[in-house]
């Protein structure tokens, strides 16, 4: 969210200077040192799990109660 605020976003991607930034105050807030690549790529990874959870949730009966953080299914 700072980074957005901060302007260092085009359109759906983070510009160079955003990725610096995200970096800078990830290392700092987690204690770790990821570098800039690392951090694109874990990105990258959680933008097709999440997009493969909710195809999945599209196809199927399973639903996700975003409120409460759980995922329901039939009982059959």
């Amino acid at each position: 969210e700072i980074v957005i605020a901060e302007g260092h976003r085009r359109g759906k991607c983070f510009s160079s200077t955003g990725w610096l930034r995200i970096h800078e105050l990830f290392n700092s807030t987690a204690g770790k040192y990821w570098t800039v690549s690392q951090l694109k790529n874990y990105w990258g990874k959680l933008q097709m799990d999440h997009k493969l959870l909710f195809e999945l949730l599209k196809s199927t009966d399973i639903q996700y109660q975003s409120k409460i953080g759980t995922i329901n299914g039939p009982d059959h």
